[in-house]
């Protein structure tokens, strides 16, 4: 129902779904949205708010005991990629040189040291 939901409210609503295989309880899972800036969330929160507005009172009741049922937590942090600190594929560098490449301009210098009398 929630993936017919996300359909149903557009292209912005675009998620995907994985498993935790290491380090977390047996079936957690984590959905992601890449999103490019914070417009892009507030646009799918609208859209999907859109689309719920056609459910019926019997389907967003059952969606609700739905979730209700299946969750144990939901919460929502945001992340943001630095290029600089990410090891990526030369395909993904390839694929888009302007955000994964280096940088042009001098190497940032070191702040000098201070020194005490």
């Amino acid at each position: 129902m929630w993936v017919d939901l996300g359909q149903k409210a557009g292209p912005s609503a675009h998620w995907d779904c994985f498993r935790a295989e290491y380090g977390e309880d047996n079936g957690y899972f984590v959905c992601l949205t890449p999103d490019n800036s914070m417009d892009d969330i507030d646009a799918a929160d609208a859209d999907f708010n859109k689309a719920a507005a056609g459910l019926s009172d019997e389907d967003k009741n059952k969606m609700r005991d739905l979730r209700a049922a299946a969750l144990e937590e939901d919460r929502t942090e945001i992340y943001s990629v630095n290029p600089a600190q990410s090891y990526v594929p030369e395909s993904f560098v390839k694929a888009d040189p302007a955000y994964w490449g280096p940088k042009g301009g001098a190497a940032a210098k070191p702040a000098a040291k201070k020194t005490t009398p």
